[in-house]
């Protein structure tokens, strides 16, 4: 996880950054991240881990399938994306 220990705006600058070298030079950067939030906001593809790929899709396909509310507990959650 690239962010481990930074603060709230440390985290939008970095993402930020991230998100414009990506759109700038039309290149795919892959991150690995537990803050669930933080993908739904600014990843394009999310896939779901867990010894092999469980799902693959957006993040609003991936948080709704089964596996992954049975994998953490979830009823609802709200992808901001």
């Amino acid at each position: 996880e690239p962010v481990s220990g930074v603060d709230n705006t440390g985290l939008e600058i970095f993402y930020n950054t991230v998100t414009s070298i990506r759109d700038e030079f039309h290149i795919p950067i892959l991150l690995v991240s537990h803050d669930l939030g933080l993908i739904g906001k600014y990843a394009d593809s999310v896939v779901f881990l867990d010894k092999t790929i469980i799902k693959q899709g957006s993040a609003k396909e991936v948080f709704s399938c089964e596996e992954f509310k049975k994998a953490f507990s979830l009823n609802i959650l709200e992808v901001t994306r």
